[in-house]
């Protein structure tokens, strides 16, 4: 099943805003896109992704992605932003996500949509901005 090759993992490194933000920045920002080890091959890092800090206080936060130049065109892109809206889901925290992309980035702009994102026009920058509602997850119960 495709969605088991890559799983977006957790940095541990903070950097930038993250730093001296401790436990509330924790998974809200670096991820490793890891393909899994097959046969010969070794584990693979082959992209990163993640969220650009905790959601404000209407629940929106913007996510961000990249898969490295020889991975690319293999999916792996689509399976790494879903996994961080997953992740969104999950917290029961982000109410909507948020990407911007350039507008010559078809096959960014073709990821999005693959993941339910909608194209809501340009921001200041003249990048196309794409919106997604999430629906908190269900967790099953315990008993």
């Amino acid at each position: 099943m495709a969605a088991r090759r890559v799983r977006p993992r957790r940095d541990g490194v903070f950097s930038g805003k993250a730093h001296g933000r401790g436990r509330d920045a924790a998974g809200w920002y670096n991820w490793y896109a890891l393909r899994k080890a097959e046969g010969d091959t070794p584990r693979t890092l082959v992209g990163t992704g993640g969220f650009m800090g905790p959601p404000d206080a209407a629940g929106v936060v913007e996510l961000g992605y990249s898969i490295a130049a020889d991975w690319r065109g293999r999916g792996l892109g689509s399976e790494l932003v879903a996994g961080l809206v997953q992740q969104a889901a999950a917290t029961g925290m982000v109410h909507q996500l948020v990407a911007h992309t350039p507008p010559e980035n078809i096959t960014s702009q073709k990821v999005l949509l693959r993941n339910g994102f909608t194209s809501v026009g340009t921001d200041v920058n003249s990048r196309l901005r794409f919106e997604r509602t999430v629906e908190p997850a269900v967790l099953p119960s315990r008993e």
